[in-house]
């Protein structure tokens, strides 16, 4: 019988290993707990880590790994009994490039559903089945997008659908999704830099300097960031020499406006000359003489 202290910190383990960490669990480590829980017996906090197992596995690309861990959940909990075994079994057709079948398997594992928590899960595997084929992205893109509606929260579904958007050209629903992104994130430098990205794409150079800003504030440092504000404040500079002698506006305004984006220029070629003075390379050299 395995101690429930022993499963709970491999559980966490594989948990932090899998969601926190930018390397996948090491392989010859999966296949070693898979083996301390080849006999999970009726512990419950045994196939709790079997399936973090299979999703690591999955992550992994170790099919047969995959494959043994959910034959051992499910002989626990078939899949005609436990919605939980159901969507695992999806997700191995979806690791084999089964979309239509997973896509199928979610659908209906939604229409018999009574509305609990584990719908999300579901929706969110209906959506990236979806996504995974081509020719259903008209339907995944508003499935994505009737998911934001209802689980309006969720930061992480509306950067998917705003990289969506994006694919399909569909910038005024990208920027949509973005700002919304910000407004769940206020501290994400990446929700930030998505939405800048979006308005200097559509010419909006003021409002996409203003996310740059917010995004160096959030993240110091960041040179996606300081290469951000130096292309958008450089571009509202040229914009405003190309009007001189046009007339119109307050020329005190227009002038500490450029005073600060000039400003704003230099801080960040600064920024970014110091980055590239300690880095060693030809690239290097080549971004220092751009920058300078």
């Amino acid at each position: 019988m395995l101690s429930i202290s022993s499963a709970a910190s491999d559980l966490l383990l594989l948990t932090r290993a899998r969601t926190e960490s930018l390397v996948p669990p090491d392989p010859t480590v999966l296949r070693h707990l898979f083996a301390k829980y080849s006999n999970p017996g009726n512990d419950p906090a045994a196939f709790d880590v079997l399936e973090q197992i299979f999703l690591a596995s999955i992550d992994n690309g170790d099919t047969p790994t995959a494959r043994t861990a959910l034959e051992k959940v499910q002989a626990r909990f078939p899949a005609s009994e436990s919605r939980r075994s159901r969507r695992l079994q999806a997700m191995l057709a979806e690791h084999l490039g089964e979309h239509e079948r997973a896509v199928e398997t979610y659908r209906e594992m939604l229409r018999a559903s009574d509305g609990g928590d584990s719908d999300v899960q579901v929706r969110k595997r209906l959506v990236a089945a979806l996504l995974a084929q081509p020719r259903k992205r008209y339907e995944a893109t508003a499935e994505l997008a009737n998911y934001c509606d209802t689980f309006a929260g969720d930061a992480e579904a509306w950067a998917t659908l705003s990289g969506v958007y994006l694919e399909e050209g569909m910038q005024a629903q990208a920027q949509y999704a973005a700002e919304e992104c910000v407004l769940l994130e206020p501290g994400s430098a990446p929700a930030h830099l998505r939405l800048a990205d979006i308005l200097y794409t559509r010419e909006d150079h003021q409002g996409a300097l203003k996310y740059y800003c917010r995004a160096l504030e959030v993240s110091p440092g960041s040179a996606r960031a300081l290469y951000g504000i130096r292309q958008a404040a450089g571009t509202l500079i040229e914009a405003q020499k190309g009007k001189r002698g046009g007339g119109g506006g307050d020329s005190e305004t227009k002038s500490a406006n450029a005073a600060v984006w000039a400003d704003l220029v230099d801080m960040a070629t600064a920024k970014l000359v110091a980055f590239y003075d300690g880095i060693e390379g030809p690239q290097s050299v080549t971004a220092r003489k751009w920058l300078k």
